[in-house]
């Protein structure tokens, strides 16, 4: 069998930093860390989406730094022209449609919360259920 390119490979001049950095136990204390912060800033982002109940299915999900938030039947309105229009209010929500190769993909909202503080969440929420009142027909 030939052999593949299976494209970029990591860098050998910082794997030993990082083997060192996993083998104190700083590692796993960064991740609990990280993993305490993730869940607030869902949390604070699942409770500011409660007026998307109409038009959305938020949920919290267990782990992950986004939230995949279903379009609720009905509402009218496709995952790819809320996120169209979302973009021009200056947020970046993704349609799960475009990341589909299905004939009839699903279509969902990618909310990613991992990088914002929760005052900046709670303002991206509120544009974005503007966004959706605006698009959408409420259930």
């Amino acid at each position: 069998m030939p052999v593949r390119d299976c494209g970029t490979r990591a860098s050998l001049v910082p794997q030993p930093a990082l083997a060192e950095f996993m083998q104190s136990g700083d590692f796993a204390t960064h991740l609990r860390r990280m993993r305490r912060t993730y869940a607030k800033r869902q949390a604070s982002l699942v409770r500011a989406l409660e007026g998307a109940a109409g038009y959305l299915d938020v949920r919290n999900d267990p782990s992950g730094m986004h939230l995949c938030c279903d379009l609720r039947g009905g509402i009218g309105v496709s995952d790819a022209e809320i996120s169209a229009r979302a973009t021009e209010q200056g947020l970046c929500v993704r349609a799960l449609s475009s990341h589909a190769v299905l004939p009839d993909p699903p279509e969902a909202l990618l909310l990613g919360y991992a990088a914002f503080d929760e005052a900046t969440l709670g303002r991206a929420a509120t544009t974005l259920v503007a966004v959706l009142r605006d698009l959408a027909k409420p259930l």
